[in-house]
């Protein structure tokens, strides 16, 4: 007997017959997908905090040449004269 993955429903067999028949996983609720976060806290006293998804290395790394690119690309505001005697 070959058993042959069914994406729109799951379906338990035994002996080829069907026992039992759940609703298609379109029906079923999806979870809202949550966001990733990585925190840098760097203290008066030099200690820096790290909090991360630190069971996934790659999305960490990822994470973090991601925000050294922003870091790298952000553009300082220019300063006005009037503004730098204030």
């Amino acid at each position: 007997m070959e058993l042959v993955k069914d994406t729109e429903s799951k379906i338990e067999i035994k002996d080829a017959e069907i026992i039992s028949e759940s609703q298609p996983e379109a029906e079923q609720p999806q979870a809202e997908p949550q966001p990733f976060t990585m925190t840098i806290v760097m203290q008066p006293n030099g200690s820096v905090n790290l909090t991360a998804p630190f069971q996934n290395k790659i999305l960490c790394y990822g994470l973090l040449e991601i925000a050294r690119d922003i870091v790298r690309d952000y553009q300082v505001p220019a300063v006005s004269e009037s503004e730098k005697t204030q």
